[in-house]
Parts: C-alpha cells; structure tokens; sequence
C-alpha cells in the first residue's frame, strides 16, 4: 500500500443506495478523505481508468456487476488496492474470493469503517 503521509488518502466509494452512499461520503470527508462516489461497477472502474485511488468500498449487489467482480476488475488494474466490502448478507462466502479484503455488515458504524480503512493502510 502507497504511503499516505504526504496526500489524502483516497477511496472509490461505489454504492447503489443514496443514503448510505451520502453517509459514508460525508464521513470520511469529515476525516480528510478524498472520496469518489459511483453508483455502477462499470463507473467505478471508468474512474479507476482516470485516477489511483487506496481503497475501493463497494457494495456486494450492485445494479449492474456484482462488487466482487467489480474488486476482481479493480484487482487487475491496480493489484495494491485495497478492497472492502458492505454487505447486509450474514455471510458473503463469495467476498472470500478476493483476498486481502474486509468484509462490513450493514449496517456498519463509523468506528467499524474507519477501523478496516487503517487495517488495509497501516497493516499492509
């Protein structure tokens, strides 16, 4: 994982629901993070194209791919970012496919988020 000292850490949000998506944003932009927000699989990796992002948040069931093909796509643009996962599924065997990814469950706390954002940055 890049060095985050000297720049924002920088996430794709890719998120179908319009009040999470809205809540998770604000929050990390409270914490100094630079957030992009997509809708579609296929607009976060359209962004991925334009720009180096740290972490990907993605929904599991998203409109058009689901968000582990989107972390496997994502993977092979960019093999160091890290990926996690909000789900309201009690187990998403299939998030296991991906590793060295996290798994939230919805709902999911401020402190939980942040929590798996240092886990991917500090740990690795």
């Amino acid at each position: 994982m890049t060095n985050h000292s000297e720049r924002a850490l920088s996430i794709l949000l890719c998120e179908d629901e319009p009040l999470i998506m809205m809540h998770v944003s604000e929050f990390l932009q409270s914490r100094g993070i630079s957030v992009t927000e997509t809708v579609k699989a296929s607009e976060a990796l359209a962004e991925m194209a334009m720009a180096k992002f740290d972490i990907i948040v993605g929904d599991i069931e998203l409109p058009d791919i689901s968000g582990v093909e989107l972390a496997k796509s994502a993977r092979a643009i960019d093999p160091e970012i890290g990926v996690i996962f909000a789900t309201g599924h009690l187990d998403p065997e299939n998030a296991r496919q991906i590793p060295a990814s996290l798994v939230l469950s919805k709902p999911f706390g401020e402190t939980q988020l942040l929590r798996a954002i240092r886990k991917l940055t500090v740990d690795s």
